[in-house]
């Protein structure tokens, strides 16, 4: 699997040291979860967590993620979690 080129310009992270890989299921068959493993150039790890999906099921998901963070005051256009 291949992480879009978009996304590691996003997170400003190098192609040749980051990788992607499926998450596991989180019970929810509208998306897919990925963990994205990265080594900054410090030397340091650092993974995050990805969820992607599409259509209408997708669409009122997203919504749902969208309105909880926005309740807890965040100002994030896309919602990025490190994962640990």
């Amino acid at each position: 699997m291949k992480l879009d080129p978009a996304v590691l310009e996003l997170l400003s992270l190098s192609p040749s040291k980051t990788t992607i890989s499926s998450a596991g299921g989180g019970g929810c068959s509208a998306a897919s979860t990925y963990k994205i493993t990265t080594t900054l150039d410090d030397g340091t790890k650092k993974q995050f967590f990805m969820k992607c999906g599409s259509g209408k099921d997708a669409e009122v998901m997203f919504k749902g993620i969208h309105e909880a963070f926005n309740t807890h005051d965040s100002h994030s256009r896309l919602i990025l979690i490190e994962y640990r």
